[in-house]
């Protein structure tokens, strides 16, 4: 028997095959009733597995492939300050107001916490941006804001005068000890904001991929590049012939990289049969209530001939930015409109990792790596996976 493993990594600026090697560390580390090895062949080093069974001895040969996008993510030193304080002001419109979100929050159809967590994050990064810039007018020299006189002239007209005078009321030595103390309190409050702010990096750059928007000037756009790079590694893995032919193929995405691997099934419309999606922590069920289309592309997964051999969606519980993958409607977007009988087995909520912190708990989602039962399911053989429910046996 050979298996295929295909990650298609999440929100990460990470160089390539990081993801890769993180789910080969952590199969070969959860392995209740299996021993795991790595492959003899030398050109299999660091990528093949023979796992073989301690109850009945059967052996699975494992190679492991990674989707890389990474790069598409921006990296954050290349952001302007201008940039962040934007996104903080787009979170609040897009995830409380935008596409109707507000109407959906009262009816009961978005996820509410993951809305209001979004919301919050981005009420606090406006907050951090706007204690920074009073920082900065308590810093302005008194009458002067050094900039050359053409520069200043220009502020001058456009109200500058009033921001200087106004850093001109933190002249007396006890203000500024109470400034420098507030900047002190800042600069520590650093490690509170990085979480709030990666948040809120992710969130933005949802919205983009859900727009289309361009890399850059002149290329394609991220959800066309992403999904591009998932249908390259599919056809490289399904087109293997003889005795590299793999009897099945597992594509594990995780958390926005489940949207992508989403996207690419979809398209992709050949050896189904043999693919079995795993989703960890995706936000397909809050993205789907935000974005008809991505209803519309899980209901190919009920329409076509051709089915995946299996959808099996973990997500922890209080992982803020995982969701129930949602049964689609037959009409997407249409609320009233029925949806499918349902196919695939329910959402596995693991155990969370033991002997997590307060701190740990925020990261939750970026924790998959370490959930033993997830990586079980990897090499258990398909038969024994939550069973579909439009199977004989299936709930």
């Amino acid at each position: 028997m050979r298996r295929a493993i295909i990650v298609v990594p999440g929100f990460e600026r990470t160089v390539q095959g990081d993801a890769r090697d993180r789910l080969a560390a952590a199969i070969q580390s959860y392995t209740d009733g299996w021993q795991v090895l790595p492959a003899s062949q030398p050109e299999r080093a660091g990528t093949g597995f023979v796992a073989c069974s301690r109850e009945d001895g059967s052996e699975i040969e494992i190679d492991l492939y990674e989707a890389y996008w990474g790069d598409l993510v921006p990296l954050r030193e290349e952001e302007s300050p201008w940039v962040r304080f934007r996104r903080a002001s787009g979170l609040i419109l897009y995830w409380m107001f935008g596409g109707g979100s507000l109407s959906m929050l009262l009816r009961g159809q978005l996820p509410a916490r993951t809305v209001v967590a979004l919301g919050i994050a981005g009420l606090l990064l406006l907050i951090w941006y706007l204690s920074l810039l009073l920082l900065l007018l308590a810093a302005i020299p008194d009458g002067t804001t050094g900039l050359p006189d053409a520069v200043q002239s220009q502020l001058d007209q456009l109200g500058w005068d009033g921001l200087t005078a106004a850093s001109i009321t933190f002249k007396s030595w006890s203000e500024q000890v109470r400034w420098a103390t507030g900047a002190v309190a800042l600069i520590g409050a650093v490690g509170v904001m990085a979480p709030v702010e990666r948040l809120a990096r992710v969130s933005d750059f949802l919205m983009r991929y859900l727009r289309d928007d361009p890399v850059a000037e002149g290329r394609p756009g991220l959800q066309a590049m992403a999904r591009h790079r998932v249908l390259a590694v599919l056809d490289e893995v399904a087109g293997k012939q003889g005795a590299e032919r793999y009897d099945q193929i597992h594509v594990v995405g995780h958390s926005l990289g489940g949207a992508i691997a989403v996207d690419a099934l979809a398209e992709y419309r050949t050896n189904s049969e043999r693919i079995t999606l795993f989703t960890w922590g995706s936000a397909l069920g809050l993205l789907a209530q935000k974005e008809p289309r991505i209803e519309a592309e899980i209901a190919k997964f009920y329409t076509r001939p051709s089915r995946l051999m299996n959808w099996v969606d973990v997500v922890y519980r209080g992982d803020l930015m995982g969701s129930v993958v949602p049964v689609p409607r037959r009409e997407p977007g249409q609320w009233d409109s029925k949806r499918f009988a349902p196919i695939f087995p329910p959402t596995v909520r693991p155990r969370r990792p033991r002997g997590l912190s307060i701190w740990d708990q925020v990261h939750l989602h970026l924790l998959y790596y370490r959930s033993e039962e997830a990586m079980l399911m990897l090499l258990e053989p398909v038969e024994t996976l939550p069973a579909r429910r439009d199977r004989p046996g299936g709930s």
